[in-house]
């Protein structure tokens, strides 16, 4: 039996969107109250506009 037939591809899609958004939402909350100076400037912004892309697919 193939893979696709026991998980509903939709859904399973839909549900994985979203929990890679809420992952890096809290990634954007940890590099900004990081001690490290480098890591806040540098990883910061990418994982904000990692969980800004990830939501416009959620969303979509």
């Amino acid at each position: 039996m193939a893979l696709t037939s026991l998980i509903p591809t939709a859904t399973f899609i839909g549900v994985a969107a979203w929990v890679l958004t809420g992952y890096f939402t809290l990634g954007v909350i940890m590099n900004g109250i990081s001690r490290s100076k480098p890591e806040r400037l540098v990883m910061t912004p990418v994982s904000l506009v990692l969980a800004g892309l990830c939501l416009v697919v959620a969303i979509g």
